[in-house]
């Protein structure tokens, strides 16, 4: 499935939240329990997966995609996407031109992953070809 990396450890069920459905939610300032997650069906998980795989995220149809959530999500503060034209240091050493050239749901993985450098040595791995130590 497309938005679905390695280093997310899906299964087929999505019973963990992949990062591009994590990027759907924060880019449309909502923040959904994991209880909510587990409620929501195969089909309606896989929709918001696919949300957060555009090059631009729609908040009114993550919204809409949520709209049944039980528990509803709660109102965050929106997390734009991460700037394409300046990778930020604590990803570690990256190209400009690879970063500019990467997909958004791309540069949104590297900078989350960068809060745990366990995870993003897997993460940049699988999207950037190189698990370089951060410097």
């Amino acid at each position: 499935m497309e938005g679905i990396y390695d280093f997310d450890d899906a299964d087929e069920a999505l019973t963990f939240m992949p990062t591009a459905a994590r990027r759907a939610l924060d880019v449309a300032g909502l923040k959904l329990s994991l209880r909510a997650w587990e409620l929501m069906d195969r089909k309606a998980r896989a929709l918001l997966v696919r949300a957060g795989t555009y090059e631009i995220v729609d908040p009114s149809e993550v919204a809409l995609l949520l709209a049944s959530a039980d528990p509803p999500p709660e109102r965050i503060e929106p997390i734009p996407d991460p700037d394409p034209a300046r990778a930020p240091a604590e990803i570690g050493e990256i190209d400009p031109r690879r970063w500019v050239a990467l997909r958004p749901l791309d540069r949104y993985a590297l900078v989350k992953a960068a809060k745990r450098p366990e995870k993003l040595a897997r993460v940049r791995e699988e999207i950037v070809g190189s698990a370089k130590p951060i410097p």
